[in-house]
């Protein structure tokens, strides 16, 4: 049966809920992440995008931090090539 009937949703109270779960999920993400604080002239492994095949290496480097970003982002020296990366792609090497 159809009734005439008029629906009032409460978008701001499904916004805000939408918003709380967000906020859950990220802190859940950030809780077993390791803060490293990268500096210039630092050295970093780069993680190679995409599949790599059986016994190549993932990471490549070390490679030397030429800039640091304040958007999640550094500079590399690759060889010849200067290469601006997020810090999802890299890892710090301790060598």
């Amino acid at each position: 049966m159809l009734l005439d009937v008029q629906f009032k949703a409460d978008w701001a109270s499904i916004r805000l809920r939408k918003q709380n779960l967000i906020d859950k999920g990220v802190a859940k993400e950030n809780k077993g992440r390791i803060q490293h604080g990268y500096k210039v002239n630092g050295k970093v492994l780069y993680n190679e995008p995409g599949v790599t095949p059986k016994m190549d290496q993932p990471r490549t480097g070390p490679w030397v931090i030429k800039q640091v970003y304040t958007n999640g982002t550094v500079s590399i020296q690759r060889g010849a090539i200067s290469d601006r990366v997020n810090i999802r792609l890299i890892s710090p090497s301790f060598e």
